[in-house]
């Protein structure tokens, strides 16, 4: 039988303090078998409420449940939204997520996000993170975007911008 998000959440919640994540998703949700998008709406409609609550705990709860479960391409508006909030720290989790979306229409989010310089993140991760998923995109919009970033002001930024327009070869997206 099926549980539906509220249940798991409970039980998410009265177990995270003693047991890591992955041991409470498994007890959860099942042995990971691979995306299957069984939560799909009622992931989406939990982003779309946390949006409005900035329920920063249940952010988090979301992003674990869609790793785990899966997402797709539907997703990528409601992401994008919350990507550049501040009333959170789930970024990089959300930066990761678009690594695997390659969704073009997260372009300006991540481009925005990988100039954003947070008091937490002094390695500029959320940077890192934001730049290769927009060098896997693969498009001339995003190469354009990162030629711009390979010229920012912060050291880190460009670097992580010029790796990844040599890595991944995004000339080729021309």
């Amino acid at each position: 039988m099926k549980r539906n998000l509220a249940e798991i959440h409970q039980v998410y919640t009265s177990t995270q303090a003693f047991d890591p994540f992955e041991t409470i998703m498994t007890q959860i949700l099942g042995k990971w078998t691979g995306f299957r998008l069984k939560y799909r709406e009622e992931l989406l409609a939990g982003f779309e409420k946390v949006l409005s609550t900035e329920d920063e705990d249940y952010l988090y709860f979301l992003v674990a449940v869609a790793f785990y479960d899966g997402f797709d391409r539907g997703f990528s508006k409601l992401l994008s939204q919350l990507l550049n909030q501040s009333w959170h720290r789930a970024h990089e989790d959300i930066a990761e997520m678009f690594e695997d979306l390659k969704d073009p229409i997260t372009i300006p989010s991540l481009f925005d996000a990988a100039k954003r310089d947070l008091d937490y993140d002094e390695g500029r991760n959320l940077s890192g993170k934001c730049i290769w998923a927009l060098a896997k995109i693969q498009t001339v919009e995003s190469r354009r975007r990162l030629v711009l970033l390979s010229e920012n002001e912060n050291e880190l930024v460009r670097k992580f911008a010029l790796d990844a327009l040599d890595h991944f070869r995004i000339d080729d997206a021309i």
